[in-house]
């Protein structure tokens, strides 16, 4: 035993000191209030003791001692039937146990002081119960298949959806399909490399709903060899008030004004046709938009496409107007540069260009399609949010001025596209400018996970955003459940539940049932190569690179009330008897 004494109850230390204390002096006052002055020095020392004894029964003294020592094999998914036997070789009668998910690995009065774990380790949410121990991980087996994903289960109809990825130890002469609902093929990519190959596949929504795609290795002989779910949840657009301006009539500006009316956006069009005269079209909203720059009257638009031309003519009160629905209204502007532009960028844009001698750019999803391109690239800084580059090239890029956005782009005669045919690009590329340029929307609830899948009977955490002071969350089966708030965020909140249900499950304010978070349960047979991948990643730093100190052998034992209990009851005996006596 070891001579550290603690107390459980330590937490109430101080109160418990200053209780005993007014007892005492309770105690000498009462004695020294009477007449008897017999024994009253043995009195007050009786006293103390009982005090003292009630006061320790209450803080639970407790000493360290030793455990012995104990070591056992845990055995998780894909054991390695060689280690396994080594060790049993050399601990003959060693315990051993086999792990389950979400179920206790042992006992606390059988607690081992050491373990070796085996196979691919033990999930994350369960590692705690191993804290404390001596661990020894000897998994990490031969994998292959997909280890890393990356993809956005939101999107929006008409928007594009990319899923990249890494494939490790690919078996050559594979094929990975994308495949939408129904088993149709929408894309495809070969596996050729030896160790890890990088894969990148999109596809394009043409409905609003919740779909089930999924992600198909397959041989050269079609035969499918694994499928995974790759849920996604697709909503309709915002419409926009759109307001373009152009000093004189453009091709980009009039195939640009069809694709944006045909979406069904707002939209106000004014071309300048000679000096003071202009040319308005409506398309979807009516005369009562102005073009006059005020701030009011920006303040009904969403997004401002300009030429550059437009855009330095303006002067004074305009452009301050323009400056203020930006900066305060959070205006979207695009400018369509010119070559001037370029050269000489306007200085509030905050952009600026080099030179360079491509006329068209290739990007990566569209391999085989030439992209015009003025002879210019962006200068790359911290302030641009690029939103199309290849490799650290910008070709499309926009900043945060205020609470609105510029951006511009070196694309050009993008409308040769759709003349050629290559209508989906030329809508990918346009649909990613608007969205991410256009005034965003003021959401009164955001919702956001880490993981875009969650799996039955595992931990799936939600963080919630919101401007309700005390939200009620309920579950796609009506139970509500509970939010952990944040004590320096008080907007933030998180939920953790473990899904009974396979499929499309959702979570749903009480006070707000228009804002849903739509997720998707999956059985824990799917993705199985990038879950061993991440399991064992996560136990090799989790559990080899602790420092263990020595005392983890020891453990908190009660010393026995009996004692003081003992103790108590012959000094209160004694104060009682004595004046009888």
């Amino acid at each position: 035993m070891i001579n550290e004494l603690t107390y459980l109850n330590a937490k109430w230390f101080w109160p418990i000191v200053i209780i005993a204390l007014l007892l005492m002096v309770l105690f000498i006052w009462k004695d020294y209030s009477s007449t008897r002055k017999k024994n009253r020095v043995l009195k007050i020392i009786v006293a103390f003791l009982a005090v003292l004894s009630l006061s320790l029964m209450a803080l639970k003294p407790a000493t360290q001692v030793k455990i012995p020592a104990s070591t056992a094999i845990i055995l998780t998914d894909n054991v390695d039937a060689e280690k396994l036997d080594s060790l049993r070789s050399v601990y003959p009668n060693i315990k051993t146990i086999t792990y389950d998910r979400n179920t206790p690995l042992f006992s606390q009065d059988d607690r081992p002081t050491s373990v070796y774990i085996l196979g691919d380790g033990i999930s994350s949410f369960d590692l705690w119960q191993v804290e404390g121990l001596v661990t020894n991980y000897l998994g990490e087996g031969d994998i292959s298949g997909i280890i890393a994903l990356n993809y956005s289960q939101k999107n929006i109809k008409g928007n594009h959806s990319e899923i990249s990825g890494v494939y490790h130890n690919p078996p050559s002469g594979n094929y990975l399909v994308l495949e939408g609902p129904g088993g149709i093929g929408l894309d495809s990519v070969l596996l050729d490399q030896k160790d890890d190959q990088e894969f990148k596949l999109s596809t394009q929504h043409k409905a609003v709903g919740k779909f089930l795609y999924a992600l198909a290795e397959k041989d050269s002989l079609g035969n499918i060899r694994t499928k995974d779910p790759l849920p996604f949840d697709i909503k309709d657009r915002d419409l926009l008030h759109i307001l373009m301006i152009n000093r004189f009539p453009m091709f980009e500006t009039k195939y640009l004004k069809n694709y944006l009316a045909e979406l069904g956006h707002h939209l106000v069009v004014r071309s300048q046709l000679t000096k003071g005269k202009y040319k308005y079209e409506y398309l979807n909203s009516n005369s009562s938009y102005t073009t006059r720059f005020s701030q009011k009257n920006l303040e009904g638009y969403d997004l401002l496409i300009i030429d550059a031309a437009s855009l330095r003519s303006l002067m004074g009160g305009q452009l301050n107007a323009l400056k203020a629905a930006i900066n305060q209204d959070g205006l979207g502007v695009y400018i369509q540069a010119d070559d001037r532009f370029f050269r000489s960028p306007i200085s509030w844009s905050g952009f600026a260009f080099k030179s360079e001698t491509s006329k068209a750019i290739r990007f990566t999803n569209w391999p085989r399609i030439p992209i015009l391109k003025q002879r210019f690239q962006f200068k790359d800084n911290l302030l641009l949010e690029p939103m199309h580059q290849k490799d650290s090239t910008i070709y499309s890029a926009y900043r945060l001025s205020g609470k609105g956005k510029i951006g511009s782009s070196v694309l050009s005669n993008t409308y040769e596209l759709l003349l050629n045919g290559h209508t989906e690009v030329y809508q990918s590329i346009w649909t990613d400018i608007v969205s991410e340029i256009s005034k965003s929307k003021e959401q009164f609830t955001k919702w956001s996970s880490d993981n875009s899948i969650a799996y039955k009977d595992e931990p799936f955490t939600i963080t919630l955003h919101t401007n309700i002071k005390t939200p009620t969350l309920r579950s796609s089966q009506n139970l509500q459940l509970p939010l952990k708030g944040n004590i320096d965020l008080p907007r933030l909140w998180n939920v953790k539940t473990y899904p009974k249900y396979l499929g499309w499950q959702s979570f749903v304010l009480e006070q707000d049932s228009s804002e849903a978070f739509n997720y998707f349960v999956t059985d824990s047979t799917k993705w199985q190569a990038m879950r061993r991948y991440n399991t064992i990643l996560e136990n090799k730093r989790t559990l080899n690179d602790q420092i263990r100190s020595n005392d983890q052998n020891f453990k908190l034992q009660p010393i026995t009330r009996i004692w003081f209990y003992s103790v108590f009851l012959l000094s209160v005996a004694y104060l009682w008897l004595e004046p009888k006596l």
